[in-house]
């Protein structure tokens, strides 16, 4: 018999307090569950894996959350979530119900590149570094930045990065 979850994440402790809520428990159809944590963590594996998925997130960030949506999960779970939320989620999901991904409609839409830039500027790339990925010239790149930061309400590229993973930015 297989199991009916199979948990994800990048926290061996997270993920064996998951297994051993979860591990046991028999679905109609299999499921998997990913722990977003670190955050960006199920940008990362969304694609490597069979659906359907259900991703837990501590992440409310509307481009993020964006982001996450290309990926086609069955349902997205904002922490904190109770062990029962976390078990009716599974077992709808396992019957074939899809849940609508909750705060993508709370900020202005980036566009897809915004997002990839954003993304690229979480893993700490300069715009020389974004320009030679992207294939455009590093004033483009540049421009980009510029606009994120007004988007976002950020102050500076850092920012740009912690806001777009819906991580708080503490003022001095």
């Amino acid at each position: 018999m297989s199991k009916s979850v199979t948990i994800h994440g990048s926290s061996p402790w997270l993920c064996s307090a998951a297994e051993a809520l979860y591990g046991t428990v028999r679905l109609s159809k299999p499921v998997t569950l990913v722990l977003d944590q670190p955050v960006g963590f199920a940008l990362q594996v969304l694609p490597l894996l069979q659906p359907p998925c259900v991703v837990a997130t501590q992440s409310a960030s509307p481009h993020y959350l964006h982001d996450l949506a290309g990926h086609r999960p069955a349902a997205v779970l904002l922490e904190p979530v109770s062990p029962q939320r976390m078990l009716e989620v599974l077992e709808l999901v396992a019957s074939g119900a899809v849940l609508p991904i909750p705060g993508l409609e709370a900020a202005e839409p980036l566009t897809q590149r915004e997002r990839q830039v954003a993304r690229l500027l979480v893993r700490g790339l300069s715009d020389k570094e974004i320009a030679r990925e992207l294939r455009v010239e590093p004033k483009t790149v540049s421009n980009w930045v510029y606009s994120l930061k007004q988007k976002i309400g950020a102050d500076n590229r850092s920012q740009v990065g912690l806001l777009y993973l819906g991580l708080r930015v503490e003022l001095p």
